[in-house]
């Protein structure tokens, strides 16, 4: 019996240290492990916030030209630097080279959502005008609500693809600030 336990106690005296150098080594791989994870995840997170920030730029590029032209006349004339009218300088920015890289940025940066609803918005433009939402000529109620929704549908994409995806938000709502004589029934 007491060579069973000298045994026990050589063999322990043995097996203590290689135990302890092996769980150190699978110690030291773990840390190295959450090390990378963390260092991966530091990586893809700059690179997401770096990507909001190129998506953001395109997006207020891309709307100058509609807050323009959704911007009162005499809040426009009270405002403006040039004898140029609010569609002739919306028209200007829409057709400039700047706002076609941000269209390009969008294509390429942007959700699927606001790209989808984008498309959708100056698909309309292109159908009822020459080359830009500038050129509108005077829209029916029917074209303008049409016109609206895409354009909150845009917006709303834009909110979501930004962050705020469990928006209950509508696409009416989006601009409702913006709509003076919404809820009256007069035409």
């Amino acid at each position: 019996m007491n060579e069973t336990l000298e045994l026990l106690a050589a063999i322990g005296s043995i097996l203590t240290p290689i135990l302890v150098l092996v769980l150190s080594g699978i110690g030291w791989v773990i840390s190295k492990r959450l090390e990378q994870a963390h260092e991966l995840e530091k990586y893809y997170r700059d690179r997401e916030e770096k990507l909001q920030q190129d998506r953001i730029k395109a997006y207020n590029t891309i709307l100058e030209p509609f807050i323009i032209l959704l911007t009162p006349d005499r809040a426009f004339q009270d405002s403006k630097k040039t004898a140029k009218s609010k569609h002739e300088v919306a028209g200007a920015k829409m057709t400039s080279l700047e706002y076609r890289h941000a269209a390009f940025q969008l294509a390429l940066a942007g959700s699927d959502g606001v790209v989808r609803a984008y498309n959708k918005l100056m698909q309309y433009f292109y159908t009822r005008t020459e080359t830009s939402p500038a050129d509108a000529k005077e829209t029916s109620p029917a074209d303008a609500k049409e016109m609206m929704n895409l354009l909150g549908s845009f917006l709303l994409s834009i909110r979501k693809g930004i962050g705020n995806d469990k928006t209950t938000l509508s696409e009416i709502e989006m601009l409702e600030w913006l709509l003076r004589d919404l809820y009256t029934d007069t035409p």
